[in-house]
């Protein structure tokens, strides 16, 4: 925020002494020049910023970019101080949205980078808040500021300002990593690559009328505003008043109503706010000054519509068009950044500039021509937003699929009938029973009518509610059985991707691959992956659909999960003791979640507190090894349910102090798990690493059936537990993330020079 505010009013302080300066001088007749002046400044810098991107880091090149802006503005304005040459002060208004385009495209990239699709959906429109204080603070403070050091000094303070942003951003760019190779990459691409992806070509589209409608808007209110306050000192009064207030709107609707917006009506409802008001005030504009005239209402209309595109433009429209960078892949993402708001949005600028050349020489009698072509250009950037919108939903698909083929689906088999499959969802049966349900489910799909598949969506979520109520309940007393019944919700979660599959809505889009790799990614894949594919199906789904899948899928806690359930009443809050006495003899339960709640009630019986605060070797001996077990670097994320069951397939091993455990050469097929005692991993004589408990060896045996490439020798008595090849692969079979474990293991025992035996 801090940095957002330093920035916020480096551009305040630019943009009011810049076009005072200019405007007073030259008037609004040469304002189209300053456009296309500046729509080759900015392509210029642009290649400049995207052959630096080759060479160095993005923090780097962010600083650099940063620091050379702030030094250019002193040359502006030491320019003005000495000379006050007509060269200067049309450089000085040309500079501007150069300087506006690549710090903010610096500052939404460091954004993007920190948070992902769905955080930046909550976020995004409060990244630019500090900017929007500022330019409250300073559009407000402007007229005082120039009575007391002038106009030109405020080009100044805006070069300090810049240059305290530049300071304050470089501690936040510690934690944003950037890989030059990246950007290599993409700078052989090129832009003809780009311009050949249709969702590309959108946002490039997108941004082209969105700079077209600020600019025509832009050029009327000068020549409005000119003419009703001739005085340099009275114009940058009032830009800057103006500025202050029409950003006051800003941080308001971006605190309180964009963030809303986005997460009720979604990118598409988000995009389509601006163009659709443009067009009514464009339209109401271009009537009236038809019709009355160019008066003061004229003036006050117009007033209105650069308003409204002032605060919708910032508040409103750019969160939302940051967001259509995200499914993207990261490294792509700044190169594209810099040709759609540099290199094309200058495009736009100039195109922009030509128009409004081509009009001023027709000398037209008023700006009513004016609003006449950005009405026009509003019902062109409207439609242009419903294709952006649509590309959207399918950048998601492509960033959520997986790319792997699956076996084509093939007609329900009589001997299961759908009902007796949905019949085996419900809650009654075992997870078992519910398993294998779900495998016919999304091996068949059959198509279930809105109806039916409402019935049994609704079937989940009172099971979802019941789960969410227990966790919610027994948090404090009893965290390790919240976290049981969390994990539990993985089997609903799973059962309503099931029924997903077999909607019409999907059947239509050919959507159920792309849904199965979107749950495989909530599953298993990064915190990126998984908001993508989370975004995918808020954006896809029907909201009747939508609700309750995206409510369990976020994860954000019991309490939100049941308030975003959807339409039901909320189950009441229970005692500890009440919340166990309703999930005794619940069979859906899985096996160890079961064992828990028979563990609590004992305790209670008992008088003894429930907690589970207490060493895991004080728990039963079954509970005490599985939670070991989740202990364990290559099981830690492996549910407690499947530990439970590889518990029981584990064979206890106590050694002595001085016995060879392994032996270098010799053909095996067990993985060790050291659960008290010291082994030492060795050749020969030579030691080549110690391990103590919580420790693994012979993993490189049981991944590739070999001699073994070490002794293992226990240095003192040892308690370990043996874990054979076949076991282990059943594991990896089920639960992926412990081959990618075993991997990360191997990788760092490697570059540690130890060996897995």
């Amino acid at each position: 925020m801090v940095s957002s505010f330093l920035l916020g009013m480096t551009l305040v302080l630019y943009y009011s002494a810049s076009n005072a300066i200019f405007l007073t001088r030259y008037g609004i007749t040469k304002l189209p020049y300053v456009y296309i002046a500046n729509g080759f400044l900015v392509i210029v810098f642009g290649i400049g910023l995207s052959i630096l991107g080759r060479h160095v880091m993005f923090r780097t090149q962010t600083l650099v970019v940063n620091g050379f802006l702030a030094f250019v503005i002193l040359l502006l304005w030491a320019g003005i101080k000495a000379s006050g040459s007509d060269a200067v002060i049309f450089a000085t208004a040309a500079w501007f949205r150069l300087l506006f385009i690549y710090t903010t495209v610096g500052l939404w990239e460091v954004a993007a980078r920190l948070f992902d699709i769905r955080q930046g959906k909550r976020l995004f429109s409060l990244v630019g808040l500090g900017v929007m204080l500022a330019a409250v603070v300073g559009g407000v403070l402007t007229p005082v500021i120039v009575k007391a050091v002038g106009t030109t000094n405020l080009l100044l303070l805006a070069a300090a300002f810049l240059g305290l942003y530049t300071l304050s951003l470089s501690g936040i760019l510690e934690t944003v990593s950037g890989v030059r190779s990246d950007a290599r990459r993409n700078s052989r691409q090129g832009v003809g690559s780009l311009v050949r992806d249709r969702y590309t070509r959108s946002i490039f589209g997108l941004k082209t009328l969105s700079v077209l409608t600020a600019y025509l808007i832009e050029y009327v209110f000068y020549e409005q505003a000119s003419r009703r306050f001739p005085g340099q000192a009275s114009l940058a009064g009032f830009l800057g008043t103006f500025t202050g207030l029409t950003t006051l709107v800003m941080v308001l609707v971006s605190a309180l109503l964009t963030s809303r917006l986005i997460s009720s009506r979604g990118l598409r409802g988000t995009l389509f706010v601006m163009p659709v008001v443009m067009c009514a005030t464009a339209l109401a504009t271009t009537v009236y000054g038809a019709l009355i005239g160019a008066g003061t209402a004229f003036f006050a209309l117009v007033v209105v519509t650069m308003f409204s595109n002032q605060v919708l433009d910032k508040a409103v429209n750019t969160p939302a068009f940051i967001l259509l960078f995200q499914p993207m892949p990261p490294e792509r993402r700044l190169p594209v950044r810099v040709i759609v708001e540099g290199w094309l949005g200058s495009v736009a600028l100039i195109l922009s500039g030509v128009l409004l050349m081509f009009l001023t020489w027709l000398h037209p009698p008023t700006a009513v021509p004016f609003m006449a072509l950005l009405a026009v250009i509003s019902v062109a950037f409207l439609v242009q937003t419903r294709e952006a919108a649509s590309q959207y939903a399918r950048a998601l698909r492509h960033a959520t699929r997986r790319g792997f083929a699956r076996p084509r689906p093939t007609a329900v088999d009589a001997r299961q009938p759908v009902g007796a499959l949905l019949d085996l969802l419900r809650p009654t049966s075992s997870p078992v029973e519910q398993e294998g349900a779900r495998v016919a489910l999304r091996t068949h799909m059959p198509t279930l009518d809105n109806d039916t598949l409402a019935g049994a969506v609704q079937v989940q979520v009172d099971r979802a509610r019941s789960l969410l109520a227990a966790e919610r309940d027994l948090l404090v007393a009893w965290p390790l059985l919240a976290t049981s019944l969390h994990e539990d919700l993985a089997g609903v979660r799973a059962n309503l991707f099931s029924l997903l599959c077999c909607s019409r809505e999907v059947a239509r889009a050919s959507f159920a691959e792309t849904l199965l790799d979107a749950e495989a990614r909530i599953a298993r894949g990064s915190a990126d992956d998984r908001a993508t594919a989370i975004e995918l199906l808020d954006v896809t789904l029907t909201k009747w659909l939508k609700r309750p899948v995206v409510a369990l899928v976020e994860d954000h806690g019991a309490a939100r999960a049941l308030n975003r359930l959807g339409p039901g009443p909320l189950p009441s809050v229970l005692t500890p003791g009440e919340r166990l006495a309703s999930l005794a003899g619940d069979v859906s339960l899985s096996s160890w979640t079961a064992s828990l709640v028979h563990l609590a009630e004992s305790e209670k019986e008992n008088g003894s507190a429930m907690s589970d605060c207490v060493a895991p070797e004080n728990f039963p001996p079954g509970i005490a090894t599985v939670l070991w077990l989740r202990s364990i670097d290559i099981f830690w994320r492996v549910p407690y349910q499947v530990l439970s069951e590889l518990s029981a397939r584990l064979r206890p091993f106590p050694v002595s102090a001085g016995v060879r455990i392994v032996t270098e050469g010799e053909e095996g097929a067990e993985l060790y798990l050291v659960r008290a005692g010291t082994v030492a991993i060795q050749h020969g004589t030579c030691v080549v690493t110690q391990l103590g408990p919580r420790s693994v060896f012979g993993e490189l045996a049981v991944l590739d059936p070999a001699p073994r490439s070490a002794d293992v020798v226990a240095l003192t008595d040892a308690d370990l537990l043996v874990l054979d090849r076949g076991t282990l692969v059943d594991l990896m079979g089920t639960q992926p993330e412990v081959a990618a474990d075993i991997i990360t293991m191997l990788v760092r025992r490697l570059r540690g020079q130890s060996f897995g035996a």
